[in-house]
């Protein structure tokens, strides 16, 4: 017989939050990150910092799979995510839950004003100096300094739902043109009460295997809570609480920063085209899944006419990328066209 939802997910909080206990030391409040001194790249693009560690894969698994059960609001693929009430707060920001409220447990801001728990033993500090936002902060322990990264990310800088990190770009596990990256799993989630994406990759280099999990909100102000050190139980425990703690700004835009999947139907309407989209999840083109979830998005006809002048009719069927600012869309992208 199936356990209950509820009873499993208590029993994994319990499991995560007393292997926290058990691995946080008392309290030391992180020292105060020093921004000054960091910035994004000249071109605006980033990876992820080049690391070297060893991940077990049999670790990462158990623990990828206490996270799925765990994390409330996680549907399948074929459930689309419910419609956002623009301008709600969802979750209080005055206060983080009593069981936060120990020596062992302390909070780190961001500057949007996005609120997360840490292990008061941890470091914080910013992200690697290309990495394509100001507004994000590396926590972990001192074995690990980054092994969680939360960061606002910006639409206008190659923000992502389908990479590593929430961005554009090679993320640098494996030497350049070796290895290889597989989705997980997909599904959708919440994060602060926010629709969010839950993505889940495993790379595998000539030397080793990375694996990594991340949300992502992909809505403005859009965010990604990331992480590939989840074989460390601090760092999972750790892991689940922002994620269900997180309290981020409400939305404030209606459209998605990204999308991808294949074109169901393209027509004239006003000063550009409406576009009906059905969604499909995947880093590359050739590994894309479809979900069930449709979309229309309008696009001015400025985006169409830099698509390598193709004539918007030929558009139907076709595999495309979709980017925009939260309220239009900015560009439209063939994969491989």
């Amino acid at each position: 017989m199936t356990e209950p939802t509820t009873d499993l997910e208590t029993r994994l909080r319990a499991a995560l939050d007393a292997r926290a206990r058990r691995d946080v030391p008392p309290s030391r409040t992180p020292p105060p990150v020093d921004w000054s001194a960091h910035g994004a790249s000249e071109d605006g693009r980033s990876h992820r910092p080049r690391g070297t560690w060893w991940t077990s894969a049999a670790a990462v698994a158990a623990v990828l799979l206490a996270l799925a059960g765990a994390m409330v609001g996680i549907n399948r693929l074929a459930v689309a995510p419910a419609s956002p009430t623009f301008g709600s707060t969802s979750t209080p920001a005055t206060s983080l839950p009593p069981d936060l409220a120990d020596p062992g447990w302390t909070t780190a801001l961001l500057r949007s004003g996005a609120t997360v728990p840490v292990p008061s033993t941890w470091t914080s500090s910013p992200p690697p100096p290309d990495y394509p936002t100001e507004d994000a902060v590396c926590l972990g322990p001192a074995s690990a300094p980054c092994a969680i990264v939360v960061a606002r990310l910006d639409p206008a800088r190659g923000a992502t739902v389908e990479n590593d990190w929430g961005v554009d770009g090679d993320p640098g596990y494996c030497p350049a043109g070796t290895g290889r990256r597989v989705l997980g799993q997909a599904a959708t989630a919440q994060l602060s009460g926010r629709p969010a994406e839950l993505r889940t990759f495993t790379w595998t280099c000539p030397d080793r295997t990375v694996q990594l999990v991340q949300y992502v909100v992909p809505t403005v102000p859009a965010f990604v809570v990331h992480s590939d050190r989840l074989e460390l139980p601090q760092v999972a425990a750790a892991f689940e609480r922002i994620v269900r703690f997180a309290v981020l700004p409400d939305q404030s835009a209606p459209l998605r920063i990204y999308d991808q999947g294949r074109v169901q139907s393209i027509v004239a309407a006003g000063d550009g085209y409406d576009l009906r989209l059905t969604r499909y999840v995947g880093g590359y083109v050739n590994d894309w899944v479809p979900t069930t979830t449709t979309t229309t998005y309008h696009l001015p006809a400025s985006v169409l006419s830099a698509v390598n002048g193709l004539p918007w009719q030929n558009l139907a069927r076709s595999q495309v990328v979709l980017r925009a600012d939260g309220t239009r869309v900015t560009h439209l992208v063939v994969p491989g066209g």
